[in-house]
């Protein structure tokens, strides 16, 4: 399904923008695209991780016409998937007063290596869009 195809590579270059903009930000100047304000916020971290996820779960179980069945599209619906928990695990954490143990050592985790997961998530989402039938890509 081509909607997919696009929702994915769409969701990985949004949630790995988000994860990592202060990195980039820093890096090369001239990439400020949103307002700051807008790029912290609880909700769109929520909203998005949660695109995120349902976009990285059902490519997993559909696959775009003329692909490899499943690997073709695993490492963007993992990348999608990791990076959108990552967005809701931040935006859970900064929430709650009491987090649950186990959603404070994986936020810890993931949240330490955000700008990593954010590159790796926009890295995938354009190599998918430029070589949509390259194996695990």
């Amino acid at each position: 399904m081509y909607q997919l195809f696009f929702l994915s590579v769409a969701t990985n270059l949004v949630a790995g923008y988000l994860l990592s903009h202060l990195f980039l930000r820093e890096k090369i100047g001239a990439l400020v695209v949103f307002d700051p304000e807008f790029l912290t916020s609880r909700t769109v971290y929520t909203v998005v991780g949660t695109l995120a996820v349902v976009v990285g779960a059902l490519r997993i179980v559909f696959v775009t016409p003329g692909d490899v069945v499943v690997v073709g599209d695993l490492l963007p619906a993992l990348s999608g998937l990791v990076a959108g928990v990552t967005l809701i695990l931040i935006a859970y954490l900064e929430r709650v007063d009491a987090p649950f143990a186990f959603a404070l050592r994986l936020g810890g985790i993931l949240g330490e290596r955000r700008n990593t997961v954010g590159i790796v998530a926009i890295v995938i989402g354009v190599l998918h869009f430029f070589v949509p039938r390259l194996l695990f890509f």
